[in-house]
């Protein structure tokens, strides 16, 4: 059960019944049209958060399956240094920021970035 309330002040000590019920009626409204509008905003904005995460799912997807089969294909790997699985995180990360902010070649340089990343020599710190 919710609770609807009128403040105190706006109505007076003794007041004509239909003049109660309006106000009643006017806070109740207002309420329930606040609840309206709330729950449409929060279903529209639901609706474009899940569409906008299907679009990135897919966009990661893709970006996977394009390292993987450049991997494949890649015969320059042999005489590069180890791939480093430790870094494999950073060379995902420095690959998807490449994918994202090029569209020309995005590819390209989105590999570039991942394999420079994993084959690089250990730094020392």
């Amino acid at each position: 059960m919710e609770v609807i309330r009128i403040p105190a002040g706006a109505l007076p000590a003794d007041i004509p019944r239909g003049e109660f019920a309006e106000r009643v009626l006017e806070a109740v409204k207002d309420s329930l049209l606040g609840k309206i509008m709330k729950t449409a905003v929060s279903d529209s904005t639901d609706s474009l958060l899940k569409k906008e995460m299907t679009k990135l799912a897919d966009e990661v997807i893709k970006f996977r399956q394009a390292m993987s089969k450049r991997m494949l294909e890649d015969r320059s790997l042999d005489k590069k240094e180890p791939v480093c699985l430790e870094r494999l995180p950073d060379s995902f990360e420095a690959g998807w920021k490449e994918w994202k902010s090029a569209w020309d070649n995005r590819e390209e340089l989105a590999y570039r970035a991942f394999i420079e990343t994993m084959t690089s020599p250990e730094s020392e710190e």
